[in-house]
């Protein structure tokens, strides 16, 4: 899987911050989408799958390179979604209240985020949620009192639109990606 790293997506940033080193811009923007991430739960991924063992309740789940797990969405086995007889623990571990019996295989689908140490996020995303990180990273910058590019009323609207763009990628999850509300209309009685 290809990635954007983190200073390909800074130049924007540079532009409004350019007294900042490219070093705090690219952890700035590594941080703005830890939080964007972590909040919108816009980067769903399948895990890898994992067999159930004799007498063990708990299962650490193995999240890809780069990425920390925010929260599991579902637990699939044998193709059907369980949101049943498990809890997730944090950092990534599955714990079954009644598991399943030894040798089923069952496949966490699990919201990831980006570690702020990763070197960037897949292409994807950076494609569809680089602007809203960029919003992120420069309300953090901006609201830095000492530094020679402060200008809190700019960091305030950034901020604004950051949460605004977390909404809208939340409500997105929530309802299916659509833009309109699922209406069904019932068939006329004869």
């Amino acid at each position: 899987m290809a990635t954007t790293p983190w200073r390909d997506m800074t130049n924007q940033v540079a532009i409004r911050t350019p007294e900042a080193p490219r070093g705090l811009l690219a952890e700035t923007m590594a941080e703005a989408a830890w939080v964007f991430f972590s909040a919108s739960w816009t980067w769903v991924e399948r895990l890898p799958e994992i067999t159930v063992e004799e007498g063990t309740a708990l299962y650490e789940v193995e999240p890809p390179e780069g990425a920390a797990i925010a929260m599991l969405d579902t637990i699939e086995i044998d193709g059907e979604s369980t949101d049943e007889g498990w809890m997730f623990q944090l950092p990534a571990k599955v714990f079954w209240f009644h598991p399943p019996k030894p040798g089923v295989a069952f496949t966490p689908i699990a919201f990831l985020a980006p570690l702020p140490s990763s070197k960037g996020i897949p292409d994807w995303l950076a494609l569809r949620h680089e602007e809203s990180i960029r919003h992120g990273a420069l309300h953090r910058l901006l609201a830095q009192k000492n530094a020679p590019w402060y200008d809190m009323t700019l960091a305030e609207w950034h901020r604004q639109q950051f949460d605004d763009a977390i909404g809208v990628a939340r409500r997105g999850v929530f309802h299916g990606h659509t833009t309109h509300d699922l209406r069904v209309e019932p068939r006329r009685w004869v």
